[in-house]
């Protein structure tokens, strides 16, 4: 790879103690199978080998993880980091909060943690962030906006592969059918087992028995002088399970295209290399913030979730909700009803989706008139890290002009408390599905590129159970991280007691 041309390497681990507690599905990083080393010692190899070669390798540690994992992972850092590793790629919270003040790695924002307002990234950069991955639907344009406030900040966007159609950060599948990791025709030769909890999909579960992908060979390499004027640094390569002359070939091209002179001869080398029209990564079939996996929250019996101008006053039950985890029109139908929300009867949950940069003014807007109109019996859900931290310096200016003027009212006067999608919290239905040895049949699969595969069952572990249904935001050490970060702040999941049944 670095004679192909790549200034930087990084890899993920995931070793025998970690699979038979939790798995391989993208439990440990967000990849399985054979796109992970397996020990220790090929870590150190590829470090060494790295450091002869004097390039930098980032070890993926890149998805959420529950309290009895952070002991584990906190010790992988650090061992990694002995053996000459440069940095991570993280976006647990408290695995961010573990590593705070204690280690020298560079820490690297996953896309996974979806960056893509200014108040997300400033929270982040207060936990020892130095580089952003932005999401897929961060234009050049996005990047530069976001980028302005944060003078020698590292930033990041995909270059090649991986273009999954939906939100990676947002997702709550489990992927456990992984990219070609092995070679070969049924005829031929016996299929490994692919043991997995999610067999009811022909391929990942979020492509359903009939999507593919959107592209199999997509390419920013026409878009990556503009994300360098907006302040991007570093295109990445995805598709670590795929065989290694994919990535030499994506790399090669991509180092080829960037010395022509305009992208019609881009076009043509990207034609004469992968034998098909060029995809574009960030073109028309750009990923759009709002293919998010659309889901709602387990509710209970006396909480009703009501749709917009949907009348409450025969409704009998402890708490409406209105609004949407995932709907990014949530703020301008909320806003445009206002009359609606104000004569609902009953104590109020507001939820909004995660919001882009250009949408925090309406957030403010809608905080504003919160502060007017509704009691602390009304919950504000918010479902990114930048919405909480928006609402949360909201109340603390609120309360200065207050004690400015003589007077003496709350921060403000609802709660403050995190969906979902923040929390990460697991589907319990979905889970249910995975328990269950009936719905999980073995049988054969076609995978991403048309491989065959073996499908069987092998019932989870009880570490890995846990794991699917904890909300990683409730983790004891994210709590500490979160409340310390906001000055003492107390951390709601607003759907905890359900979660706990």
């Amino acid at each position: 790879m670095v004679s192909a041309g790549a200034d930087e390497l990084y890899c993920g681990i995931v070793e025998d103690w970690w699979r038979s507690r939790y798995g391989e599905h993208d439990s440990a990083n967000r990849r399985q199978g054979v796109a992970s080393l397996s020990k220790r010692t090929e870590l150190a190899q590829v470090l060494t080998r790295a450091e002869k070669l004097q390039v930098p390798v980032y070890l993926t540690v890149n998805v959420r993880y529950t309290e009895p994992q952070l002991d584990y992972l906190t010790e992988l850092c650090l061992d990694f980091e002995k053996m000459g590793g440069t940095g991570i790629i993280i976006s647990d919270i408290g695995l961010l909060g573990r590593l705070n003040g204690i280690t020298g790695l560079r820490r690297c924002l996953s896309l996974l943690a979806v960056a893509d307002n200014i108040p997300t990234i400033t929270t982040y950069l207060d936990l020892g962030i130095t580089r952003i991955v932005f999401p897929r639907f961060v234009t050049p344009n996005d990047a530069n906006l976001l980028l302005e406030p944060f003078a020698g900040v590292e930033a990041e966007v995909m270059a090649f592969f991986d273009k999954c159609p939906f939100v990676d950060g947002y997702c709550r599948h489990y992927h456990g059918v992984a990219r070609a990791d092995w070679q070969g025709s049924l005829n031929s030769v016996s299929v490994e087992p692919l043991h997995t909890f999610d067999t009811t999909f022909k391929t990942h579960a979020c492509l359903g028995s009939e999507q593919r992908y959107l592209q199999a060979d997509p390419c920013a390499a026409c878009h990556l002088a503009r994300y360098e004027t907006a302040g991007v640094g570093f295109a990445k390569i995805g598709g670590r399970g795929r065989p290694l002359s994919d990535r030499l070939m994506a790399l090669r091209f991509l180092r080829a295209a960037l010395a022509l002179a305009d992208d019609a001869r881009r076009a043509e080398l990207y034609q004469q290399t992968f034998a098909h029209s060029c995809q574009c990564y960030y073109g028309e079939a750009t990923q759009s913030r709002a293919a998010i996996e659309p889901r709602r929250p387990v509710i209970g019996e006396n909480v009703y979730w009501l749709d917009y101008g949907e009348t409450a006053s025969v409704i009998e039950c402890e708490r409406l909700i209105v609004g949407s985890n995932t709907d990014p029109a949530t703020l301008d139908k909320l806003l445009s009803s206002w009359d609606w929300l104000r004569s609902l009867p009953a104590p109020l949950t507001i939820v909004i989706p995660p919001l882009s940069q250009t949408r925090i003014a309406d957030l403010i807007s809608m905080l504003e008139r919160l502060c007017s109109d509704c009691d602390e019996e009304t919950h504000l859900c918010v479902n990114d890290l930048g919405s909480f931290r928006c609402a949360f310096d909201f109340g603390k200016l609120r309360e200065i002009a207050s004690h400015e003027a003589g007077c003496d009212c709350a921060a403000i006067p609802f709660t403050i408390t995190i969906g979902s999608l923040l929390a990460r919290c697991d589907d319990l239905a979905t889970i249910a599905h995975f328990l269950d040895p009936a719905e999980n049949p073995e049988r054969l699969v076609h995978g991403a590129d048309d491989e065959p595969r073996l499908l069987t069952y092998t019932p989870p572990s009880p570490e890995l159970i846990r794991h699917w249904q904890s909300p990683s935001a409730l983790e004891h050490t994210a709590q500490t991280t979160l409340e310390k970060l906001f000055d003492g702040q107390q951390i709601i999941y607003e759907f905890s007691e359900i979660i706990e049944r």
